[in-house]
């Protein structure tokens, strides 16, 4: 609650009071914010469309000063992008044939690293004395480094935590984490799951956080999701089963559960087919096991894709198929923003329960979700599936259910709320 004028206005309400009289007075004394990523546009998802979608609501509340990233951006926004000029990566040179000189060379790239962060943070800083820094990932001893030159700086900062970040911390290779956390003017985790996480391995809170999911921009409720819809000629039949799994080709996505899936299937007699949209360094090993079980008539790699395809594939899928797990407890699913994707396009959504995936599938309602860290999850996936291509009435309504969780819960037009309320708490 906030004192304004004699009155009591609930967080919710201070926001739209300042909106209102910004243009008088307040314009001034609202922090302005700068967004910190290594990889804007780089890629899609993850970190990347979160830092997206982050500046653009920021940006449609007047609130954004730019988004700064190492490398040079390959898409077009709305919104400002500034280059920040720094060594991100290490090269090899003819030096590191000999130790000691391979660690003189490394000496003087951390060196290098340190007093590029200095330089570019002070230039950032003179054109933002209002502002706040907020570092929208924390994967790399890089990032590390300059959160670091921001603190003994002074300059105001925030950082967002996606859950593997928090595994490497804990492995020692972010030096200044606890520091850096410590002195935060603010947290955000993109889950509760990455928030228990935290607690969990460091046994710290900090005392001004939120829970800021990754969302959506949907459309009106009665339009369809996507401005793309066209006849994608995924679906060659009318009583064929589409299923699909769009994201990076890593082991902790279990796509290699979902292949063993759509094979068994497959050979149960359901007339299917699975695409896979992505890249990622296990394409190679899952080629190698789509080409050992036989299955390349009906198991298609489609290679990185653009949002376009991307959405007419999930509008004629049936069922999203991302078997995530922890790959032996070293990896962790923050949240995971293609679950609410494929359930705008009316998809019944089959996931793992490890990390924040429980808070974008409600179980039983909009999918299914399994242990598959536990080998025989993968048959209970199967059976899943088959009761309900057998009961098409309680398809439809898990697709139903799908679409109205994700415009409910997850419309990054209302999450950003959240994020302002933080902001009224941390100004009292």
């Amino acid at each position: 609650m906030v004192q304004v004028a004699g009155q009591t206005l609930c967080n919710q309400q201070y926001s739209s009071c300042l909106e209102k009289i910004r243009p008088f007075t307040l314009t001034a004394i609202l922090p302005r914010y700068t967004l910190f990523v290594s990889d804007l546009f780089l890629y899609h998802g993850g970190v990347s469309d979160y830092t997206d979608h982050f500046a653009r609501q920021l940006e449609k509340h007047k609130r954004l000063d730019s988004v700064v990233t190492p490398f040079a951006s390959t898409g077009s926004a709305s919104y400002r992008i500034d280059r920040f000029k720094i060594a991100f990566t290490r090269h090899s040179y003819w030096l590191d044939n000999w130790v000691v000189s391979r660690k003189i060379a490394t000496l003087f790239y951390y060196a290098r690293l340190y007093f590029d962060s200095f330089r570019g943070l002070k230039k950032m800083a003179l054109s933002k004395k209002e502002g706040c820094i907020i570092f929208t990932e924390y994967y790399t001893q890089q990032f590390d480094i300059i959160i670091y030159c921001a603190r003994l700086m002074g300059i105001p900062y925030g950082i967002v935590f996606h859950g593997l970040d928090l595994l490497f911390a804990k492995n020692r290779r972010l030096r200044h984490f606890k520091g850096n956390f410590a002195n935060a003017r603010f947290v955000i985790y993109n889950s509760a799951a990455t928030k228990k996480l935290c607690l969990d391995l460091f046994r710290i809170q900090h005392p001004h956080s939120t829970i800021l999911h990754p969302g959506i921009d949907p459309p009106p409720a009665n339009g369809h999701p996507s401005a793309y819809r066209k006849s994608s000629g995924f679906r060659q039949t009318s009583d064929q089963i589409i299923l699909s799994t769009v994201s990076r080709l890593i082991r902790r996505k279990g796509i290699d559960i979902g292949i063993r899936i759509a094979h068994t299937l497959a050979k149960s007699n359901v007339h299917l087919r699975y695409y896979i949209g992505g890249t990622g360094e296990d394409r190679q090993e899952l080629e190698t096991l789509v080409r050992s079980l036989g299955a390349e008539n009906y198991i298609i790699f489609l290679g990185e894709i653009s949002h376009e395809e991307k959405y007419a594939l999930l509008d004629d899928s049936d069922f999203f198929l991302l078997p995530n797990h922890s790959a032996g407890k070293s990896d962790f699913e923050g949240f995971g923003i293609s679950f609410l994707e494929a359930s705008l396009f009316g998809n019944i959504l089959i996931g793992g329960t490890h990390g924040g995936v429980q808070e974008a599938v409600l179980n039983f309602e909009t999918g299914y979700l399994f242990d598959f860290d536990e080998p025989e999850s993968a048959d209970k996936a199967v059976k899943v599936i088959m009761d309900c291509i057998a009961h098409p009435e309680l398809m439809e309504k898990i697709k139903k259910n799908g679409k109205a969780f994700v415009r409910d819960k997850y419309d990054w037009n209302h999450l950003i709320d959240r994020f302002f309320q933080l902001e009224a708490e941390l100004s009292n």
